[in-house]
């Protein structure tokens, strides 16, 4: 069982195959490539030094200078390949990082933590760089956004068994499981209110908090941009234009303050035949 699972060679089938490249058939994984494959392995060594929450902080004092080197280097190379968007740049940066781990990783073999590096998913980061060129950034085909289904459908199966023969009875928990939340869609589709292909909207006549402050609304209501974005929609009709004379026109009611009110009188273009000698189309 040994030299089938961990020591055997096998004749690839693809070796004769033309145009084929097994390293473009598999995908990068940040997931169980770095943080669970190359990350872990260096995790599981450093704990024996007392590792802290920021890595390279613990192991300033610890470590000679090309293991701090080759560690910033796998960090800065974990959190680049994750970069949303990339460019030649930060694939340059992504290329610089690789080279700067790799001269320094003998240190880990000098100091008798491997006995060799010679691991696949360290090979693997060589790939990187190509596989954002061609199909995109990691995000695209990382297996983290599905790691979650594995707690649901296993760990927490797994809990609810009593570790006999769990097989028969993770599969039996699944399945209630899905008949509990498919029961509980049901329950809701049938208390719901029906659905209005049309929904009605109502528009209160008078507001509630009548002559409100912006600032006050953004504050009482926790909309700290309301300002911004409310000016923005507004230029959306009519932006304003530095070159255009700015005017006041005043439009305040009576009130106890001002008895009589003031109103602005504002002449207002009706057509394009008004003439500057007259009121015509005005």
């Amino acid at each position: 069982m040994a030299n089938d699972v961990a020591g055997r060679v096998f004749t690839p089938f693809w070796q004769d195959l033309p145009f084929a490249d097994i390293h473009k058939a598999i995908m990068p994984d940040i997931l169980h490539q770095l943080y669970q494959g190359i990350f872990k392995h260096l995790v599981s060594w450093c704990q024996s030094v007392n590792m802290a929450k920021i890595l390279l902080g613990c192991l300033v004092s610890v470590m000679a200078t090309p293991g701090i080197k080759a560690m910033k280097a796998l960090l800065d190379f974990i959190y680049l390949a994750q970069y949303p968007t990339h460019n030649n740049e930060t694939l340059g940066y992504l290329r610089t990082a690789l080279k700067e781990f790799h001269d320094n990783k003998s240190y880990f073999v000098d100091v008798k933590c491997q006995e060799h590096l010679n691991l696949p998913k360290l090979h693997s980061l060589s790939h990187y760089i190509e596989s954002i060129e061609l199909f995109r950034t990691t995000d695209n085909y990382n297996t983290e956004m599905f790691e979650h289904l594995h707690i649901d459908f296993a760990k927490h199966g797994w809990r609810a068994t009593n570790q006999w023969d769990e097989f028969p009875q993770m599969i039996h928990w699944l399945c209630r499981q899905e008949k509990i939340t498919f029961f509980n869609m049901v329950i809701q589709l049938r208390t719901t209110k029906p659905y209005l292909s049309q929904p009605l909207q109502a528009i209160a006549k008078c507001p509630d908090y009548p002559r409100r402050a912006i600032t006050h609304i953004e504050t009482l209501h926790n909309a700290p941009h309301f300002s911004f974005h409310l000016k923005k929609y507004l230029n959306t009709f009519l932006d304003p234009s530095p070159l255009c004379e700015k005017d006041i026109v005043r439009a305040m009611p009576k009130s106890a303050k001002l008895p009589n009110g003031h109103f602005d009188t504002v002449v207002v273009m009706t057509t394009d035949e008004a003439e500057s000698h007259g009121l015509a189309g005005v």
